[in-house]
């Protein structure tokens, strides 16, 4: 049976992710951008998509501009390396998304892709180049695990994340029915403003609107409250909702699937026996499986994972690999050095031991087998050893 394990809360706000909504030219960029100029702030980022104005509007504060060469994959990476930049505690950078609904446009292009890239699909084409492909379900689901997996990572980084969206009214349409009614809709995957911290919403020459924030504090009367056209964010974050910047975002948590541990043991056993095979030419492959998973059951076992366990965490994950990788470095340092790592009658440096149930190495299951006890558990690697 598992341990209860509990805490008591922080108290702490979050560092918070805002949507700023809006028409053409309601002031969204303007809004977003002059946050950097708080002091309050550290850098800011801003990812320029589908705007014209992120060069133009440099008087405004000091941010700086995320360079890439518009595909998806150069985006994320951009977006990924401005989150691991180091801030101070006291003063959390910024990442500005111009505009959000541009980023989700090129979503909706990657499902569109994914559904035209499947054989039926070329095969209409082919006949009919004008043909319609229905992009279905399994297409976008796909791409929003993409869009999901970029925003989770932005939830859960120390720092404020400020999104702009084009939105306005239109008619509502119910059953594929347009109906006489006008309603408000954001230019965003559907379900992306319900994470949001706050939304502000921006209708120049109207002052901006706070229309919805998490906070115990803020009380929003119907219609909106209003907020100071100058340094509206600035004081939205530090003012209404921060009690003095006081962030707290380490306990944000994500469901997510772990890593089987039966697969895990099988790229493990694989990647020992080809640095085995490298290092000793000679090796039958009977010698070369009992070093592998002799290696690989003392990275295992010094890894300290759960025993019986079917999945474990990427963090579990990457221990074993970097202690794997350090094992397989010393055996090889052994190997220049001195005898070779795996002896003719089959053994290795490490002596292996006979496989205990359901870890050894096997048919269906070739590693890791366990670690010898008698020898003496090794240190964890340092956080900079290579995976």
């Amino acid at each position: 049976m598992a341990e209860l394990r509990t805490r008591k809360p922080t108290g702490k706000i979050p560092f918070p992710t805002i949507m700023v909504e809006g028409g053409e030219n309601g002031g969204k960029s303007y809004t977003a951008y002059a946050l950097s100029a708080s002091k309050l702030v550290g850098r800011t980022f801003v990812l320029s998509l589908g705007e014209r104005t992120v060069d133009g509007y440099a008087r405004l504060g000091p941010y700086e501009i995320l360079e890439h060469n518009g595909t998806y994959r150069d985006i994320a990476e951009q977006i990924h390396a401005a989150t691991d930049v180091d801030s101070d505690p006291g003063k959390p950078n910024v990442i500005v998304i111009d505009s959000g609904s541009q980023l989700w446009h090129l979503h909706a292009l990657m499902a569109d892709q994914s559904a035209r890239s499947t054989k039926a699909a070329r095969e209409k084409l082919e006949k009919d180049p004008d043909a319609e492909i229905d992009t279905g379900m399994p297409h976008w689901n796909k791409t929003k695990d993409k869009w999901w997996d970029l925003f989770n990572h932005l939830r859960g980084w120390p720092g404020i994340v400020v999104v702009t969206v084009r939105a306005g009214m239109v008619t509502e349409v119910i059953g594929g029915q347009p109906t006489k009614n006008q309603v408000w809709s954001t230019q965003i995957e559907k379900g992306t403003p319900f994470i949001m911290t706050a939304v502000v919403r921006c209708e120049w020459p109207k002052p901006p609107m706070l229309r919805s924030v998490e906070s115990l504090d803020v009380v929003i009367p119907a219609g909106g409250l209003e907020l100071p056209t100058e340094n509206t964010l600035e004081h939205l974050i530090f003012r209404l909702m921060g009690a003095g910047g006081e962030f707290d975002n380490g306990h944000l948590v994500n469901p997510a699937l772990g890593v089987d541990v039966h697969g895990l043991k099988l790229s493990l056993f694989g990647v020992a026996s080809e640095s085995i095979q490298a290092r000793d030419k000679a090796a039958t492959p009977e010698q070369v499986k009992a070093a592998a998973a002799a290696i690989c059951g003392e990275a295992w076992e010094e890894a300290e994972l759960p025993a019986g366990a079917t999945e474990v965490s990427t963090e579990e994950e990457k221990t074993v690999r970097m202690l794997l990788d350090v094992l397989l470095k010393d055996a090889a340092r052994v190997s220049t050095e001195g005898p070779a790592s795996v002896a003719p009658d089959g053994g290795s440096d490490v002596a292996a031991e006979a496989p205990v149930e359901g870890q050894g190495a096997s048919d269906g299951d070739p590693g890791p087998a366990p670690a010898p006890k008698a020898r003496k558990a090794r240190t964890a690697p340092p956080a900079a050893a290579p995976v």
